[in-house]
């Protein structure tokens, strides 16, 4: 049995995560510099920050990981979905694992800790296995929107609820 460990993604994670994200075809940035300062504003300034993500690793190796943009809401359907799920990238070596469903499980517990309410993310059809996604997506609470379905891409939205009564912080997704 694999020991693995999940948690948030730091600077020193991005040549680890940049790997993994060179395995989707479609992916284009393959600037390390630009991930690790996007990973230096996350540790510095948390929601603040343009971009975010969590990992699991086994090894010292990054295996998984769910990329965020915090700078980026979307309105839908007439509400504002505040954060945008970059990508999901599963090494290609352990996929099949569950790994997948564990780092999005553990990542919306971490959007509900921090107050957030609800998620959007595209899954593109030019993807190999783009329907193999939809489904990915929909058996974890994922509703696909299709007023803004496209020929290039579906989008999907999750409303996640935090487990404490709302206060009167200026939290995201309120």
């Amino acid at each position: 049995m694999i020991k693995y460990s999940m948690r948030a993604a730091t600077s020193a994670d991005a040549p680890g995560i940049v790997l993994l994200l060179a395995q989707i075809p479609s992916w284009q940035e393959s600037n390390v510099s630009r991930w690790r300062e996007d990973l230096e504003q996350y540790e510095q300034y948390g929601l603040g920050a343009r971009r975010g993500g969590w990992l699991i690793e086994s090894g010292g190796a990054v295996i998984a990981v769910l990329t965020v943009e915090w700078k980026r809401p979307r309105t839908i359907a007439g509400r504002i979905w505040p954060v945008y799920l970059e990508y999901l990238v599963t090494d290609e070596k352990h996929r099949s694992s569950g790994h997948g469903s564990r780092l999005v499980r553990y990542v919306v517990q971490e959007l509900v800790r921090r107050d957030c309410r609800g998620v959007y993310l595209k899954v593109f059809k030019g993807d190999d296995g783009w329907s193999g996604a939809l489904t990915f997506w929909e058996s974890h609470g994922w509703t696909a929107y299709s007023g803004l379905a496209t020929d290039t891409h579906v989008v999907m939205t999750k409303e996640i609820v935090p487990s404490h009564p709302a206060s009167g912080s200026s939290a995201i997704g309120r």
